[in-house]
């Protein structure tokens, strides 16, 4: 993964990568992935999300980023 990013778990994302945790459970303002995604730097190629990708994200990451689904292999 870039960066040494990979968010394919819930621990995973917490722990985040090179620049350090990508998530912050329950703070929007200290969740990396967040800012990045809000002010439209991530991701760097393809297309960008949608508002409600963007809102959905936001709520997950307010609500604690709790893990709500089977980690994807």
């Amino acid at each position: 993964p870039k960066g040494g990013l990979d968010l394919r778990t819930r621990a995973a994302a917490v722990k985040g990568g090179k620049t350090g945790p990508a998530v912050a459970p329950g703070s929007i303002r200290d969740s990396l992935l967040w800012t990045r995604i809000a002010t439209d730097s991530m991701p760097a190629d393809g297309p960008k999300l949608t508002d409600a990708d963007k809102d959905a994200l936001r709520r997950w990451v307010l609500a604690g980023a709790p893990d709500t689904a089977a980690d994807v292999k």
